[in-house]
């Protein structure tokens, strides 16, 4: 089951249950709980993702995957400032509900983030028309460091990336923690 877990998607339980499916009666009382078994999957997934996990910012590389969009289009640019780095992640379609947004809410998280990276930047805006809006996430931004000069690239990136295709970001206000 442990290797099962390490090359599946399946949740631990839903792992377990397939094994003991296919496993014959004589065999089910010999295998070990089900809560032992699911921390082993856990463990070993664990393990498999420390082994991929880049240990430098030049032994990583973003995945064509995880870079372009359904549709095929380009959506994540990799920035560099000196020896930090960030990767944005928003189309042109993004760029164009910011520019009609009245306010943006920015947000910063520290939890979630790959080792290599300090934090995960967003920008929130009302998306959908005046009616039936819905507040989304409109651009991604990991980042190495927080700092000012970094936060002043972003936004500077930003900007170029709306005037390239004739866009003004400008909302009336920002709310940020």
């Amino acid at each position: 089951m442990k290797e099962v877990g390490q090359i599946s998607n399946d949740q631990p339980a839903r792992i377990i249950n397939d094994v003991i499916a296919t496993t014959s009666r004589e065999i089910q009382p010999c295998l070990p709980r089900k809560d032992a078994v699911r921390r082993q999957i856990k463990r070993a997934r664990r393990v498999c993702d420390e082994e991929l996990e880049p240990k430098t910012l030049d032994d990583f590389k973003l995945p064509d995957a995880y870079s372009i969009t359904l549709n095929g289009i380009h959506f994540a640019k990799n920035i560099t400032e000196g020896t930090e780095r960030i990767l944005l992640f928003t189309t042109t379609e993004n760029l164009e509900w910011l520019q009609e947004a009245k306010f943006w809410i920015m947000d910063e998280t520290f939890k979630t983030v790959p080792t290599l990276f300090r934090q995960l930047y967003s920008i929130h805006a009302p998306a959908g028309g005046n009616v039936n809006f819905r507040i989304v996430s409109l651009v991604y931004a990991l980042m190495t460091v927080k700092s000012e000069e970094l936060y002043e690239k972003l936004f500077q990136e930003l900007n170029e990336m709306a005037e390239e295709h004739e866009l003004k970001l400008k909302p009336d206000f920002i709310l940020t923690d």
